[in-house]
């Protein structure tokens, strides 16, 4: 499924959500709704829901920090979440590091893939194929 909002452009932002930009920029134009269960205490961040897509925005005093991508992440005309790793290294161009596993329930197992310094975190399956995508800004 593409999602309208998945345009990513390393360490800028995706599509029209640019880290660092305050919150109230989005949130009444794209009908946020905050996301109570994914408050994280420590630091203060609090998450919303793009609704009609399946990305999810975390603020951290009011500014853009990160962005979830749950179905796409489109970047090089090419949507990185369903692709295995070794594809992804081609299109990103940089070599990740991983992860230790993480175990999400009895039975299933994801690893991050981790691209510091473009910004970009992938959640992969068991067969290294990517399942999910955080996207930050610079540091």
């Amino acid at each position: 499924m593409q999602d309208k909002h998945s345009e990513w452009f390393p360490l800028v932002g995706i599509s029209v959500f640019k880290f660092g930009e305050p919150l109230s920029h989005y949130f009444a134009k794209y009908s946020l709704v905050e996301n109570e269960e994914l408050y994280i205490e420590k630091g203060g961040w609090r998450t919303y829901n793009v609704p009609d897509s399946q990305i999810l925005i975390s603020v951290e005093k009011d500014q853009l920090v990160s962005i979830s991508c749950y179905t796409s992440l489109n970047y090089k005309n090419r949507n990185l979440i369903g692709l295995p790793i070794a594809a992804v290294i081609k299109i990103v161009g940089v070599l990740p590091k991983y992860g230790d596993p993480v175990w999400l329930d009895e039975e299933e197992q994801q690893i991050t893939a981790e691209f510091d310094n473009v910004g970009l975190m992938l959640w992969l399956d068991g067969n290294k194929v990517v399942v999910s995508a955080d996207v930050t800004g610079p540091t």
